[in-house]
């Protein structure tokens, strides 16, 4: 996950995004500290959750037809 998140802030290809270099990346990490950190995983862990149960949802709607 954290390689997922470094991915996304450091090498975002959208254009008019600041994207981080790696050490500041890492220090930006180190800012948040764990307790922040886990909670920003958590978050994202839930939304990938939720997501991947909707594409299912959607599957099954779409073959239902």
């Amino acid at each position: 996950m954290a390689k997922y998140i470094r991915r996304v802030v450091v090498d975002s290809a959208d254009t008019g995004v600041r994207t981080y270099s790696d050490l500041d990346f890492y220090n930006l990490l180190n800012v948040f500290g764990d307790s922040r950190f886990k909670k920003i995983i958590a978050v994202h862990l839930k939304m990938l959750k939720h997501k991947t149960r909707l594409l299912q949802l959607l599957k099954i709607l779409i073959e239902g037809i």
